[in-house]
């Protein structure tokens, strides 16, 4: 018999083995590894819960969500972010998943919790079932689609005189520029000081005030991605990417079943009319990638953000991700006018 309950961090080594069996299918998988410690990355992310699903002593599922403060029309406001929904491949196509979203949705009505925000890998058919309201649980609005870009790392590092490019330690002036950007966002981060202590700043100052920012992170003591599908096509350009490395001094490509190095821009925002500020602050981030030996520089972006426009001219490699959101408690159609606006996902805590 299964038995689904609460996680315990004595869950950590039955965790890492559920996840080690269960990759994110999709137009290109990964194994997504959290060694040594499965709770690490939700413990960044917020105020977090896991459910496993137990059976002889042995984890077979799993469901999680994070608490996080989140931007919703421009006002703070709580947001759960639903992940780590994990069925062992002995118990798939069992209902397993759908007992564990419907225990994590009973938990999260006791919490009062209203906005819940998921994704999903694109081309991953078995999880869209899970969103459409059967088998009890609420139906889910689509947010579109979040390209997660992996821009390719440079050895080059382009001087402007337009501006004053550095590394700074976090400060209220960054905190208030990030506060001002990610507002205009659904479901933007509400960065607070200390949030971004693992983080390295970058700003490009002018006049001197800060006109833009970048921070960056490595989540690798939390999170570990292992390529083990590419189409074809991304098999071959790799195949050439890689034999190119070893003669020029261009960054190197993971190959298959190898952990995949990437520095992820955690946050990135400029002040009204300063977009071109960004330029040289993300060739400033693929700089730093390549000297420090990383596969990819990645960021998330939202099919209709923006900031697609700064980020299209660079080389790279494109992940799609589907977004979705659940009202526990708001209407309909409250919860279809939420999906108009430009939604936010932070990729390095996915």
């Amino acid at each position: 018999m299964i038995k689904i309950r609460e996680a315990t961090r004595s869950d950590n080594e039955g965790l890492l083995s559920l996840t080690s069996v269960t990759p994110m299918s999709g137009e290109i998988s990964i194994r997504s590894d959290r060694d040594p410690d499965f709770f690490r990355l939700l413990d960044r992310r917020g105020r977090s819960r896991v459910l496993v699903a137990e059976k002889g002593g042995v984890i077979v599922g799993c469901v999680s969500t994070a608490c996080v403060q989140a931007y919703v029309d421009g006002a703070e406001e709580p947001v759960w972010y639903l992940g780590d929904l994990k069925a062992h491949p002995d118990f798939q196509k069992t209902g397993l998943a759908v007992r564990l979203l419907r225990a994590m949705h009973e938990r999260l009505l006791s919490e009062d919790a209203d906005l819940v925000v998921c994704t999903a890998a694109y081309g991953n058919k078995n999880i869209l079932p899970f969103f459409d309201g059967r088998a009890g649980l609420p139906k889910a609005a689509a947010l579109g689609v979040f390209n997660v870009h992996q821009i390719l790392p440079s050895a080059r590092l382009r001087i402007t005189d337009a501006c004053d490019i550095r590394e700074e330690p976090e400060s209220p002036d960054l905190y208030r520029l990030y506060s001002d950007h990610f507002r205009h966002y659904q479901f933007g981060p509400v960065f607070q000081p200390g949030t971004l202590r693992e983080a390295r700043h970058w700003v490009a100052r002018s006049g001197g005030g800060i006109v833009a920012c970048l921070s960056l992170v490595d989540i690798a003591d939390a999170r570990q991605n292992v390529l083990i599908r590419l189409p074809p096509f991304l098999r071959g350009l790799t195949a050439i990417w890689r034999s190119i490395h070893r003669v020029f001094p261009v960054t190197d490509l993971p190959g298959m079943n190898e952990p995949v190095r990437i520095l992820y821009i955690k946050a990135l925002a400029c002040r009204e009319g300063q977009e071109k500020a960004l330029d040289p602050l993300i060739q400033k981030a693929r700089n730093v990638a390549f000297a420090q030996r990383y596969h990819f520089l990645a960021i998330g972006v939202h099919e209709r953000d923006p900031m697609r426009q700064r980020i299209m001219k660079y080389p790279k490699f494109t992940f799609r991700s589907l977004g979705f959101v659940i009202a526990l408690k708001r209407g309909h159609d409250e919860v279809s006018r939420l999906t108009q606006e430009v939604p936010y996902e932070d990729y390095s805590l996915v």
